[in-house]
C-alpha cells in the first residue's frame, strides 16, 4: 500500500505486524508517546488485551508508515555503494537482500517510522460504545513529518479499509476514537470533524476528560 503527502512524495504503508512491532518498538513509541498522557510500553504495545477487552484483529487493522527509502540512501550511501546490491530499484530485491543481511549481523534494519495507527474491534460495552467499532488506540505522526497531510492520508486508507465490516465482532461497521477535551487538543478534535467524526460521548478520568468520536461506514 502508499499513500501521498501534500507534495506528492510516496510513503510505504504496512498492515502493522507483531514481529515489526516487537523489533522497531523504540521508533513507534518515540512517535506515539508524544501525545499528551499516553506513557505507552514496550509491552503494552505488544499486548493483545488488558483486564477490560481483547484486541480483536489488532494485527489485522493496525497499520505504519515508512519513509524506506530516504532512510536507505542517509545511513548507507548510495546504491552503488552497496554490496551485493548493484544498480537496483530501491523498492526491489535488491533492499530486502540487504536488510535480511543487517538483521542477521544485528544492526538496525534500513526503515524510517513515520506514522503510526493501531486499532482493534472493539466490543460495546458501557453507556458510550454501545456499539461495536473499530477503535483507533494510537495514531500519531512523527514530529518532523506533520504538517504534510500524512495523518489524513493514513486515515484515509484506515476508513477505506474499514468500509468491508468486521472480521471478528458483527453489526454495522464504525469507528471510534479517545481524544482529549482540552484547548490545546482543538487542532486534533478539528481534524476527526474535518473527516466526519462527530463527538458521540465523553469518559471522565481524574486527570482529564476525554471526547469520544465516531463515525459510521
Amino acid at each position: 500500500m502508499e499513500i501521498r503527502d501534500k507534495q506528492g512524495e510516496a510513503y510505504q504503508v504496512n498492515v502493522l505486524s507483531k514481529g515489526f512491532a516487537d523489533k522497531e518498538w523504540k521508533q513507534i513509541l518515540d512517535i506515539g508517546n508524544t501525545i499528551p498522557w499516553i506513557t505507552w510500553s514496550k509491552e503494552y504495545l505488544l499486548a493483545e488485551k488488558d483486564e477490560y477487552r481483547v484486541y480483536r484483529g489488532k494485527w489485522e487493522h493496525s497499520l505504519v508508515v515508512l519513509n524506506e527509502e530516504k532512510t536507505w540512501l542517509k545511513r548507507h550511501g548510495s546504491l552503488e555503494s552497496q554490496r551485493p546490491l548493484g544498480k537496483r530499484d530501491l523498492r526491489g530485491q535488491a533492499v530486502a537482500n540487504q536488510a535480511a543481511g543487517l538483521e542477521k549481523s544485528g544492526q538496525s534494519s534500513p526503515v524510517e517510522v513515520v506514522a503510526i495507527l493501531i486499532a482493534f474491534e472493539r466490543e460495546p460495552k458501557g453507556p458510550v460504545y454501545k456499539s461495536p467499532s473499530f477503535y483507533i488506540h494510537l495514531f500519531a505522526v512523527k514530529e518532523s513529518f506533520r504538517g504534510k497531510g500524512i495523518g489524513t492520508a493514513l486515515m484515509e486508507l484506515f476508513l477505506e479499509r474499514c468500509k468491508p465490516g468486521f472480521k471478528h465482532l458483527e453489526g454495522r461497521p464504525a469507528v471510534t476514537v479517545q481524544t482529549n477535551s482540552e484547548d490545546f487538543n482543538q487542532g486534533t478534535i478539528s481534524f476527526y470533524r474535518k473527516l466526519g467524526f462527530k463527538r458521540i460521548g465523553r469518559k471522565v478520568y481524574r486527570e482529564r476528560v476525554d471526547f469520544i468520536m465516531g463515525k459510521e461506514l
